[in-house]
């Protein structure tokens, strides 16, 4: 190990020279909160051992020594902690880790590694710890500026599913995967709610309750794992939340926005209906509960500001609904509330008539104002005050199944509105409901299309849709800018994205033939690019049950597997293989594709089960073997243990000779 060349002192931080003896101490120094820690040069293992100071850490020792990684693994042993602390004999130049995995690198004096793979194998805000001549150096990888983060179940407060990671790509290389292997059952809610990330980790409510009977308890959890490597970093009970029972594809469609992440705070409802409460990304531990913010379903969060959506919920029938196979009781008396997020002061709250039946999901922000649709507007809001700023007619269909919902998006002063619809009649044939005006009366006189009011039903079952309609308006004072054709995606909301300057929509009901061809013009919506996305749409199977996602280079379909389309080229590559959650999707940030674990039974002999990260094709490539060295000869090699001759079940060895 000693014969490698040393040149790890300058990278992209400063480094800085500390004062610590102790594992504790360089971890506490390095500012690293749990992950995956590597030593160098581990000797008999103590400061190995010392270096996992918490459950959050997961620490690998490497030494060239075959002596002193058998001491080490014995004084690991002997203090319980092998498997969290474990240790393997290196003597390669490179090191057996893939790109961006490590959170901390600590280099014992006398080992020398090339700048380059040090660099290699640190996560981005990843820490390196050098002793050399008896002082530790630490030096930080910086984030790549290339690279980004998902905040929200929409990517963001603007509601535009579009990451602008410009490394998300092709998937060739596996970054890390992690449980559950498999999700509870795939006609019921999906066990995933909601995935998000933020300062290189990510966050996702799961029920980790057993796969074995969907009849078992839920187990809701909060999850944040490191973005890079996949440890659990901690877990937050979820109290009660959306009934599991509730059946597949039936919504509710605000559920994946009851949690969003922000560099060093999570914001989460941590049960169904609860107040907000934000906890410290790094531990988990809570650091304010919001007062007078219960029955909250949606957060959105920007520039320390939370802007939450309250509504009531009939609890008595909500707990009934739990234990039969039903879906919770409509969100009544809707309000939007602005809550400083730093103070806990409300600044204000809007509870009228255009927020009491408000389409969830639809809450969305520039820099200035709020947008959202009631039952028959467009409504744009003052950010900073909740004035009304302008209210356009954009009437949405009011007997909606419960996993729709208008898609509203802003982007670059023009706001977005999508909606599609069901044929008429479609929606009644068969499909149990419950009102949504009244919350009780399910023999009141049916909605009209004037009246403020919504019904809500529930199946488990996809219904005849026909096109809808995309309208743009001006974000300063609604004029309408220009329309086309939208549609419903596959018991999902419609596809919109504002993705490399150009508006790209769902328009093909149920997206069965094909979808999302033509990119327009933001402020015109003229055809500015056409792309054949036929290609990825020819397989045999329905599109998955969830809104796709994108980056400014690709839409990521959810037909059969993921496909991607590059909105540059128009090439199209098919991954039948992997696939997003039910319901949910998958999510690209951090330079990754993240895929949440699922149930789905197709494609069984080769798709990938789990929760998986994985990285396009890296210039780094393979590590080259040495075939001739590849066999590495322990204690045991060439010799089988003698069976004893007194058990009456032994069997002869039909190895001749037992040397072999």
């Amino acid at each position: 190990m000693q014969r490698i060349v040393n040149s790890v002192v300058m990278m992209l931080a400063l480094a800085a020279p500390v004062f610590a003896e102790s594992g504790r101490e360089i971890v506490n120094t390095s500012g690293v909160k749990g992950g995956l820690v590597v030593h160098l040069g581990c000797g008999d293992g103590r400061l190995t051992a010392e270096l996992r100071i918490g459950e959050s850490y997961l620490v690998h020792g490497l030494d060239g020594d075959a002596k002193n990684v058998r001491k080490a693994r014995e004084h690991i042993s002997q203090l319980g902690l092998y498997g969290a602390v474990t240790v393997d004999r290196w003597t390669g130049a490179e090191l057996p880790y893939i790109d961006n995995l490590l959170n901390l690198l600590v280099i014992s004096d006398g080992v020398d590694v090339p700048r380059s793979e040090v660099m290699r194998v640190l996560a981005p805000a990843g820490v390196v710890a050098v002793k050399k001549e008896g002082r530790w150096t630490m030096t930080t990888k910086a984030r790549s500026e290339a690279t980004d983060e998902w905040s929200h179940y929409l990517h963001g407060p603007d509601n535009n599913a579009v990451s602008d990671d410009k490394v998300v790509s092709y998937p060739y290389h596996m970054q890390w995967v992690g449980l559950p292997k498999w999700t509870r059952n795939h006609n019921f809610l999906n066990s995933y709610s909601a995935v998000v990330s933020s300062a290189g980790r990510i966050f996702s409510i799961v029920d980790e309750a057993p796969a074995h009977s969907i009849y078992y308890p839920a187990n809701w959890n909060l999850v944040a794992r490191d973005a890079y490597n996949g440890i659990v970093l901690w877990k937050k009970p979820i109290g009660p939340w959306e009934g599991h029972l509730r059946r597949f594809r039936s919504g509710p469609t605000e559920l994946p926005r009851r949690l969003v992440a922000c560099g060093q705070r999570v914001y989460v409802t941590l049960a169904y209906g609860g107040p907000v409460t934000a906890l410290d990304a790094a531990s988990g531990e809570v650091v304010r509960v919001y007062e007078d913010t219960d029955g909250t379903h949606e957060i959105v969060y920007s520039d320390g500001t939370l802007y939450l959506v309250l509504g009531l919920i009939d609890r008595a029938a909500y707990e009934q609904t739990r234990l039969t196979r039903s879906f919770s009781p409509p969100i009544q008396d809707k309000r939007i509330v602005a809550v400083d997020a730093e103070t806990a002061k409300v600044i204000w709250t809007k509870c009228d008539r255009d927020t009491d039946q408000m389409l969830p999901t639809t809450l969305c922000l520039d820099k200035t104002r709020l947008f959202f649709n009631s039952p028959n507007h467009v409504v744009c809001l003052d950010r900073d005050s909740g004035d009304v700023v302008w209210k356009r007619p954009r009437p949405v269909e009011h007997k909606r199944l419960a996993w729709s919902a208008p898609t509203l998006v802003v982007c670059e002063g023009v706001v977005l509105s999508a909606e599609g619809k069901h044929t008429p009649g479609s929606v009644d044939a068969g499909i149990a409901s419950r009102r949504g005006g009244s919350g009780v009366d399910k023999n009141s006189p049916a909605k009209t299309e004037s009246s403020s009011s919504v019904e809500w039903q529930v199946t488990a079952q996809p219904v005849s849709m026909t096109g809808g309609e995309l309208i743009a308006f001006k974000a300063s004072d609604g004029k309408e800018l220009w329309r086309c054709d939208a549609a419903f995606g596959y018991t999902s909301p419609p596809n919109l994205f504002v993705a490399d300057g150009l508006v790209w929509v769902s328009n093909e009901p149920g997206m069965n033939q094909t979808d999302v061809m033509e990119g327009r013009d933001l402020l015109t919506g003229q055809i500015r690019r056409t792309i054949n996305t036929i290609e990825a749409f020819d397989a045999a199977h329905h599109h998955r049950c969830y809104r796709d996602k994108a980056t400014n280079r690709y839409i990521l379909f959810g037909r059969t597997g993921v496909e991607f389309v590059d909105l540059v080229t128009g090439d199209i590559q098919r991954h039948f293989w992997i696939r997003g959650t039910c319901q949910y999707g998958l999510l690209p940030a951090n330079g990754l594709m993240y895929l949440p674990g699922h149930s789905c039974g197709c494609y069984v002999q080769s798709k990938l089960n789990g929760f998986w990260a994985l990285a396009p094709r890296r210039d780094s490539g393979a590590i080259t073997v040495d075939e001739d060295n590849r066999l590495e000869k322990g204690a045991a090699y060439n010799r089988i243990a003698s069976l004893s001759r007194a058990d009456p079940r032994d069997r002869q060895s039909k190895i001749e000779d037992r040397n072999d």
